[in-house]
């Protein structure tokens, strides 16, 4: 699940600089930490790249609660079996 929200996270980050800031360089956003963006990026860069975040981090988000709720509807669909119950002697 990690992996696919990371990958997810990525992915539509890196979609979404194309709209918002076309002239930063990809391997610079991935390579850069979310503590460091403003360090690295000024002005109009430094909003687009906060907006492309801020919309990955909602997929990534997306993809994880998604996954929670199929885990959880298909918790219900298991046999419950008590784990306590001593066997007969034979």
């Amino acid at each position: 699940m990690i992996a696919a929200a990371q990958s997810g996270f990525t992915n539509q980050l890196l979609h979404k600089l194309e709209s918002t800031a076309p002239n930063v360089d990809h391997a610079l956003i991935t390579s850069t930490g979310a503590t460091a963006l403003r360090q690295v990026f000024h002005g109009a860069e430094l909003n687009g790249v906060i907006r492309a975040y801020a919309w990955g981090v909602k997929v990534a988000f997306a993809i994880t609660i998604a996954s929670c709720g199929i885990s959880a509807i298909t918790s219900l669909a298991t046999k419950w079996d008590n784990v306590n119950k001593t066997k007969g002697s034979a």
